[in-house]
């Protein structure tokens, strides 16, 4: 898999994506991600009880047993349809 990282600046909300010439896919999945690093819930977020219990438990799991974000993403989306 070949993988391309950059930083682009938005101008009148459009980015442009040049690959080198030897970049050999046919097809590509863009993800567009905001670089603000000030991201800040909003004031009134609270999680409820129930919200922070299993996340109190999660955090008790051993680390060889985490999945990365995406791929919890990937099995919601297969589970929920999300």
């Amino acid at each position: 898999m070949q993988a391309i990282k950059q930083t682009l600046t938005v101008k009148n909300g459009h980015i442009r994506i040049d690959l080198p010439e030897d970049f050999e896919a046919r097809e590509v999945e863009v993800i567009v991600l905001s670089k603000d690093d000030d991201y800040k819930l909003p004031d009134d977020f609270e999680l409820s009880d129930e919200q922070k219990a299993i996340l109190d438990e999660r955090l008790k799991e051993p680390k060889e047993n985490y999945i990365p974000a995406e791929e919890s993403i990937k099995r919601l989306r297969k589970k929920y349809g999300l």
